[in-house]
């Protein structure tokens, strides 16, 4: 019952300014489209207190869940919502498609709670997609690096290679200190153990230059996450060139 600053995805309008964008950006060059983190709002984001408020009900979603939306998490809600976040990718990587490029869609490393997707195999048959990517920031989600990235690059893995599509996956280098270093390592070790090769990092030279997420240490964290992103395969047996 209250508005917020945030998208409903069931919005058509919404819809339709995300095909607009799509347009625009591929005008200007760019091959594929990476869709990031597609979700629906977590309520603080918007400063909004839980109290229950955990999910769009407005008049688009009623009309698609086939009457008001109830307050409770039931599972026919969370399949509701679940089903509407793919109903969304569904459409915008076809107008991609349509369009000559390729899409890239990451999501959250989670597959439970109000933003968990919890059968990344709909998203992984999308019509169309590419690459399905994570990001597995382990200190987002309190978790040691290692095991956390394992489990969700494993899934990965598995759901990419089971509907022909690329694997791709992101760490942290951002807010990160020395200490931070060997898990870091712990992280791309895991990932690579798990047949992931295809590997990234957020955001150039550790945020150095983002008074926010920058650290003392961001120039020894980026010469790290460098290093340990060029190595050669583990799988392998080799080490770093």
């Amino acid at each position: 019952g209250r508005r917020v600053a945030a998208a409903c995805l069931n919005s058509s309008a919404y819809r339709v300014f995300c095909k607009e964008w799509v347009d625009w950006v591929l005008e200007c060059g760019v091959d594929m489209v990476f869709w990031d983190e597609p979700a629906w709002v977590i309520a603080a984001h918007v400063g909004v207190e839980d109290h229950g408020r955990w999910t769009c009900t407005c008049e688009r979603c009623a009309e698609r869940f086939g009457g008001p939306v109830p307050a409770q998490r039931t599972p026919e809600v969370e399949a509701f919502r679940q089903a509407s976040v793919v109903d969304f990718l569904r459409e915008v990587v076809a107008h991609v498609t349509a369009r000559g490029g390729s899409s890239a869609i990451c999501l959250l490393p989670a597959t439970e709670g109000v933003v968990g997707m919890a059968d990344w195999d709909e998203v992984a048959a999308i019509p169309g997609l590419s690459l399905l990517v994570t990001d597995p920031y382990w200190k987002h989600w309190n978790e040691a690096a290692g095991p956390f990235v394992r489990r969700f690059a494993r899934l990965l893995r598995e759901t990419a290679d089971r509907h022909g599509v690329g694997a791709q996956l992101w760490l942290p280098s951002f807010g990160l200190t020395s200490s931070d270093i060997p898990e870091l390592e712990d992280a791309v070790v895991a990932a690579q153990e798990e047949g992931v090769d295809d590997l990234w990092t957020w955001g150039y030279e550790a945020c150095r230059h983002m008074t926010h997420l920058a650290t003392p240490d961001s120039a020894l964290v980026w010469e790290a996450v460098s290093t340990a992103l060029v190595r050669r395969d583990v799988r392998a047996g080799e080490g770093a060139p």
